[in-house]
């Protein structure tokens, strides 16, 4: 099947998953969603440059189950998407502005340097905002990529810049002045277990 949905100007649809027979898209737009059979419920323009939107479609994209969308005033992205334990719906992505919204629950989050990565856990049901936390350190931090392991585990691949703070510790790479790659692992409960640094290059 193909099936094709978007926006007056300009979206773009960066990561898919299967969860418990629903088919769950999410990517960012610019401008306003487009009313078609694919988003039906109207969200009016984008708060900043890029906003972020989540959306859970029946298998063949045939029936429209939900669909959010979460901004500031600058850019949000989204790198992955990740079904963790009881089919919790978990998205990994980066944001650059200084007042980006997850839902009434959450309110604004602030980031420490020009971008943070975020992962958002989202209810299953109808997309609402279950828990968020942010990754980065002092300059730019992008998201990579997100999974679950049969224990229910959660791995975090970063690119970041200068140091990364873990679990209130700063760390840093061996050679300054360079991005560096690390990944993070927390417990199924949420709690951070781990981080390293596993590549080092030039800019």
């Amino acid at each position: 099947y193909f099936q094709t949905s978007g926006v007056t100007s300009m979206s773009e649809g960066s990561a898919v998953a299967w969860n418990n027979n629903q088919v769950v898209v999410a990517g960012a737009f610019t401008e306003q969603l487009a009313n078609s059979t694919l988003w039906k419920n109207p969200y009016g323009k984008s708060k900043g440059a890029k906003d972020i939107f989540v959306a859970a479609y029946s298998e063949g994209l045939q029936q429209f189950k939900w669909g959010k969308t979460f901004g500031g005033s600058g850019a949000e992205l989204v790198k992955a998407i990740a079904i963790g334990p009881q089919n919790s719906i978990h998205i990994l992505g980066e944001f650059y502005s200084q007042d980006t919204v997850w839902g009434k629950h959450k309110g604004s989050i602030k980031g420490k340097g020009a971008s943070e990565v975020y992962i958002a856990e989202l209810d299953k049901n109808n997309g609402d905002p279950l828990r968020l936390m942010t990754l980065g350190g002092s300059g730019s931090d992008m998201a990579g990529g997100i999974v679950f392991d049969s224990s229910g585990n959660q791995y975090v691949s970063v690119k970041t810049q200068k140091d990364f703070m873990a679990n209130k510790t700063t760390i840093t790479p061996s050679n300054t002045g360079i991005d560096f790659s690390i990944i993070t692992k927390f417990s199924d409960k949420k709690q951070w277990l781990w981080s390293e640094i596993t590549e080092e290059g030039s800019v």
